[in-house]
């Protein structure tokens, strides 16, 4: 199976969910076959093996595992023969959808943009969880019902949440081994925890529990910027997508983000864009050639 055939019609959908069972020929997906550029493929494997291709470099994956990767169209995800498990891929749109009421979007949709490999264990309650989400996503898409967007969305999320804890659980990343990761790694993971609460430089460095010249040092060492313009660069791209991706007001994105009053945050974006952010969004939601580029979360830090 080659995903690269698809159909117009069938390149409209944000989303494809289905079951896989490779028989004796492996199942090989390349381009994924969405409407846009920036999607996301998913992989439960219940059985069997599989690799993800990614220009020279090949990750083996082994059953039972869960796969999820921002798409990279010259990527190759090969099914070996005998193998079983989900399929799932999705656009940017969808997900962005899917997370807007979670109070937790920041976290998640940092995650989202990143690549993780999740070894499953059978008798965990996260494997059934993660189970019934790829199947009910498989039913919904396959199905026209009533409110099937909800449960999509539904599923969507929980998925995602049920991910992120078991990457906290495990010695994945976000914050998992926190106190033994470099002190640069612990400074992006506190800045995605208290992402909109304002924390200054000095509320980060106590928590640190390190000076703020080390933590200056350190910064400028591994991501080649002070901390503070770190933490404005993440709250500003967080600004932009709530912008361009939600349905929230100015003023909403405003208390999200932490700011003590509107006209504050109008002040700091406006500092950075040099516009207002609704502005910015009239902007984005525009077919003028000039409006910004869609924000990219990958790109950071």
């Amino acid at each position: 199976m080659n995903d690269t055939a698809r159909s117009p019609a069938q390149t409209e959908t944000p989303l494809r969910a289905e079951p896989l069972r490779a028989g004796l020929q492996p199942l090989v997906f390349g381009r994924s076959g969405l409407l846009g550029s920036h999607n996301f493929r998913a992989l439960l494997l219940s059985a069997g093996t599989a690799s993800l291709q990614i220009d020279e470099t090949v990750e083996r994956l082994q059953a039972p595992c869960l796969l999820w990767t921002p798409w990279n169209t010259q990527a190759r995800l090969v099914v070996a023969p005998g193998s079983r498990g989900h399929h799932l891929v999705l656009g940017a749109s969808l997900l962005s959808v899917a997370l807007r009421h979670s109070p937790h979007a920041a976290e998640l949709g940092y995650m989202a943009e990143r690549r993780y490999v999740v070894t499953l264990d059978p008798a965990d309650g996260d494997a059934a969880t993660l189970q019934a989400c790829f199947e009910g996503l498989a039913v919904e898409t396959r199905q026209d019902r009533p409110m099937s967007s909800s449960l999509v969305e539904a599923h969507l999320s929980i998925l995602l949440v049920t991910l992120y804890r078991a990457l906290k659980a495990g010695p994945y990343g976000l914050q998992s081994g926190f106190a033994s990761s470099s002190l640069g790694s612990r400074f992006i993971a506190l800045i995605e925890a208290h992402l909109g609460e304002r924390w200054s430089v000095a509320a980060f460095c106590a928590a640190l529990g390190v000076g703020r010249d080390r933590l200056h040092a350190t910064c400028l060492r591994d991501f080649g910027r002070p901390p503070g313009l770190m933490i404005r660069q993440r709250t500003m791209l967080e600004a932009r997508r709530l912008l361009e991706q939600s349905t929230l007001s100015v003023d909403q994105i405003a208390q999200r983000l932490g700011f003590g009053s509107g006209p504050q945050f109008n002040h700091f974006f406006k500092g950075i864009e040099g516009v207002p952010p609704g502005a910015w969004r009239r902007q984005v939601r525009s077919s003028d050639r000039t409006r910004p580029p869609p924000v990219d979360l990958s790109a950071w830090p």
